[in-house]
């Protein structure tokens, strides 16, 4: 990785034509403990014949991990520790400086830069083109931005796109894709294969992570969350609309008052009424007339029904 990854970017850097940039300072944004690490970390070959051996050695490559070990003026040492699928962890050493008028190792560039300025204070160089915000290793952040799409070498392809935090000009996000040269030389017309390299930061102690931040600046879940809210307000408002029913009543249903054509009977049966009983139609109101047997099949047929809804 360290061979052919580092060398490729600077040179498709330097490749690029001079553009106006105006009078820039340029300033350490970082001190020594800081570190930042690229949890995303894939690389993909394409075009004919294998792969050569740095891309399958790349491949194996899980994370890297750059970590400040020094700062002086604005020269800034740091190590990076590559993390491979085996366990191993190699660590090298790199120096840079973000006043020079060359670009280094391009996990680094000054701070507070903005669009014009140079990475480097040298005549030629990439100059970021788009100041924006993004989200990074849980938290928005505001971003430099440097896109190159150019050819060279003979119609070789050269893309790249580098993002760097713009409070400590760390390296943010990486899109580079190269011809392999094992296999696409200078002196070729058409390149036979390329190499691509993704990388993008996902953990740092510089920045507090915001995880709810980060999750709702994704607009599918912004869309995903504003229907859910409104097909709940929908069901609620529904829900307002419609008619309450009526309580049922568990009260049993009331007697009718006596027929007044019939004066009530005394209540006593003896010898001079026989009939008081047998007429079963006036006696005690109607809980024991023939009369008043159908209100009460009613009656327990509205018990079953209360019964069974209850």
């Amino acid at each position: 990785m360290n061979r052919a990854i580092i060398p490729s970017l600077v040179l498709i850097i330097l490749l690029l034509l001079p553009l106006s940039a105006h009078a820039t300072t340029y300033t350490v944004g970082v001190k020594q403990g800081d570190w930042i690490r690229y949890g995303q970390f894939t690389v993909s070959y394409s075009g004919s014949g294998t792969a050569p051996a740095q891309v399958v050695e790349e491949k194996k490559i899980q994370w890297v991990t750059i970590e400040i070990e020094a700062v002086t003026g604005t020269s800034v040492t740091l190590n990076m520790t590559t993390h491979y699928n085996n366990g191993s962890e190699p660590i090298q050493t790199l120096t840079t400086d973000v006043a020079g008028s060359t670009i280094g190792p391009f996990f680094l560039i000054a701070a507070n830069l903005t669009v014009g300025d140079r990475a480097n204070s040298g005549t030629v160089g990439p100059i970021i083109n788009e100041t924006t915000t993004g989200t990074y290793a849980g938290a928005t952040r505001t971003i430099n931005i440097i896109n190159v799409n150019t050819t060279a070498f003979q119609n070789q392809m050269l893309i790249t796109r580098l993002v760097w935090d713009k409070a400590t000009g760390l390296l943010l996000e990486a899109y580079v894709k190269v011809p392999a040269y094992e296999t696409a030389t200078p002196e070729e017309t058409t390149p036979t294969a390329y190499e691509e390299l993704s990388v993008k930061a996902t953990e740092t102690n510089i920045w507090t992570s915001n995880p709810l931040g980060s999750l709702f600046s994704n607009p599918a879940i912004i869309a995903g969350t504003a229907a859910i809210i409104i097909t709940i307000a929908a069901v609620a408002v529904n829900a307002m609309r419609k008619p309450k029913p009526q309580p049922q009543s568990n009260q049993e249903p009331q007697s009718p008052p006596p027929t007044p054509q019939q004066p009530l009977n005394s209540g006593k049966i003896s010898a001079e009424n026989p009939t008081s009983f047998s007429s079963g139609s006036i006696l005690f109101g109607s809980l024991l007339l023939s009369s008043s047997k159908p209100r009460a099949c009613s009656y327990v047929q509205h018990k079953a029904t209360t019964t069974t809804s209850s």
